[in-house]
């Protein structure tokens, strides 16, 4: 792949396969890296690829990975019907999914309603709510003391990531 960029301001103007049929006049060239669109970004002032900064794709993770988090916390801080009737009940769910032997999903309603949202598999869903005590003044501490962690490695994660690939792959493995 060969970078075409106008001379005079660096700007960036296309990648192509190769420049036959192309006006070059005013024009440079640069060998643009492989997967150059997920890796790297261009610069105008050096006139060529460089790592990728993804500002604004690792600031939209970061946002993603609390929204999350934030999810989970507000169940612990929610009291009412939830917080009294509903919590109890997922977390006695919980405890006996992860003691069955071979539990099936449609036994533990509560927990196979957060798949996909709370975590992405019941048994993780499970091992989450069970670390919840049923009603506790500390709950939201206790979550804490797992969600914290979790979230603050994924929110490095994202900040150490050199590609968009490894973004996403942050997102995707991300299981509270």
């Amino acid at each position: 792949m060969i970078a075409i960029f106008d001379s005079a301001t660096g700007t960036l103007e296309q990648v192509v396969e190769d420049t036959d049929g192309f006006d070059l006049t005013s024009k440079g060239t640069v060998t643009a890296p492989g997967n150059w669109q997920n890796t790297h970004d261009w610069d105008t002032t050096v006139r060529d690829f460089v790592p990728g900064a993804f500002l604004k794709e690792r600031s939209a993770a970061k946002r993603e990975i609390n929204r999350r988090a934030e999810s989970i916390y507000a169940d612990y801080a929610n009291g009412g019907i939830i917080g009294e009737k509903i919590q109890p009940e997922k977390h006695a769910q919980a405890i006996a999914y992860l003691k069955a032997s071979k539990p099936s999903a449609d036994d533990f309603p509560l927990l196979k309603a957060e798949v996909g949202i709370t975590a992405k598999t019941i048994r993780g869903v499970a091992k989450l709510v069970e670390g919840k005590p049923a009603k506790s003044k500390s709950s939201l501490m206790t979550a804490a003391k797992t969600i914290e962690p979790q979230r603050l490695r994924a929110r490095a994660s994202v900040e150490a990531a050199q590609s968009l690939t490894e973004i996403a792959s942050v997102l995707k493995e991300l299981d509270f």
